[in-house]
């Protein structure tokens, strides 16, 4: 004898099996992004930077005693450094190293400058790397259904570059663009390539 299961029953079971991803989502200018929370090793607050001066892709900063080689994620899949798409500046995102001057008192912070995160991931070949972030990323589980391809036509012509696909969790939220780390990792090369003549 088979039970029939209620309609209610079938939907909280199909729900039940649907697997969940966990990632981190942070957001950069007006859009959100993520990354999959096995590539994050921490989130810290942001240090000084140094090695990068303005317009700079990557800079350095210490933790622990410990060089962690940061990238100007912003510049990267905006194409540009310090701009928003309102037109506005926003802070540096690699900013210069402070000159040696009195530290404020512990447990003072200026109230001016808004606190930045540092997001520590891990890359395939097992190095170290930061993304400063303006704001303190989050955690977020979502279903494999929420997941969608973007078109060609937006990957090739599209204004954000390092994306993957776009993660649509719910009718009431705003999408993120899944980070193709890779892309995001890549080194530019130095030298023009050669023409083929």
């Amino acid at each position: 004898m088979s039970t029939q299961l209620s309609p209610r029953s079938k939907r909280h079971r199909s729900r039940k099996a649907e697997f969940k991803h966990q990632l981190i989502v942070f957001r950069l200018r007006q859009e959100w992004f993520a990354l999959p929370i096995q590539a994050a090793q921490k989130v810290i607050p942001l240090g000084d930077i140094y090695g990068g001066g303005a317009g700079a892709e990557m800079g350095l900063t210490l933790h622990h005693g410990r060089e962690i080689p940061v990238l100007d994620i912003q510049q990267r899949i905006f194409g540009t450094g310090g701009g928003t798409a309102s037109g506005t500046v926003s802070q540096p995102l690699l900013p210069p190293s402070k000159p040696s001057s009195p530290e404020p008192a512990e447990g003072m912070t200026d109230p001016l400058l808004p606190e930045r995160f540092l997001l520590i991931v891990q890359t395939a070949s097992e190095t170290t790397i930061g993304f400063p972030l303006d704001s303190q990323p989050m955690l977020r589980r979502v279903s494999e259904s929420a997941f969608a391809p973007l078109s060609a036509a937006y990957l090739n012509e599209g204004q954000l570059r390092c994306v993957r696909c776009l993660i649509i969790s719910g009718p009431d939220e705003p999408p993120f663009f899944l980070l193709n780390l890779d892309q995001l990792l890549q080194v530019k090369p130095m030298l023009p390539e050669p023409r083929n003549p």
